[in-house]
Formats: C-alpha cells, structure tokens, sequence
C-alpha cells in the first residue's frame, strides 16, 4: 500500500527529522491477513472522517496528490479484495490505517 506510507511520510513534513516515524506491522492468522500502517504526522481531522474516502477529495494543499489515492485503497482492499480499511486518528498525535484481507493461505 504505497499510498497509505506516501500519506504518512507526507503528514510528517513538519515535524523534525528526529520526530519522525512511521511503523509497519502486518499478521497472519487463518482467517485474515492485518496490515497496519501508523505515523506520527497531524493526523485527520474528525470533519474530514468520511470524506477521505471520496475520490478526488484532498486536505494536502494544491499540487500536492490528486484526492485519488485512500479513494482507490478503499475500493482495492474492500470491493475488490473483500476486506475492510479503517483508521484511528489523532490530531497532532497520528494516525494509524489498518487493512484487514481475507486470507487465502492454507496450513499457515
């Protein structure tokens, strides 16, 4: 999910090289495969909750992204994969996005 670490990096751009961080976990059970994706950036306002999903809807100023990217995540993970995307966010705090897959994988 380039995307979804593209968005992270960007979120931190104002914080110090030193505060920077981004954390990437992933887990493997029987029935789904987790991938979490949490930084340390400005997070995502609550107004802005449903609408980052929308297609061409940004909060990065112009010239920054197309609006395009969580759109195509969401319809990627949810409508193609059957899985779900979600996030937790906390203004100057982070945001941590979570993909959960179907997995496909037997005997793992």
């Amino acid at each position: 999910m380039y995307n979804l670490l593209d968005n992270a990096l960007l979120s931190m751009r104002k914080r110090s090289r030193k505060e920077r961080s981004v954390v990437v976990r992933t887990r493997l059970s029987a029935m789904t495969a987790v991938l979490t994706v949490q930084d340390v950036g400005t997070g995502i306002e609550d107004e802005f909750r449903d609408l980052i999903w929308k297609p061409f809807f940004s909060t990065w100023r112009r010239g920054i992204g197309s609006g395009i990217g969580l759109f195509m995540c969401k319809y990627i993970v949810e409508d193609f994969h059957g899985g779900r995307i979600d996030f937790e966010s906390h203004c100057n705090v982070g945001t941590t996005f979570t993909v959960e897959l179907p997995s496909n994988v037997d005997g793992i």
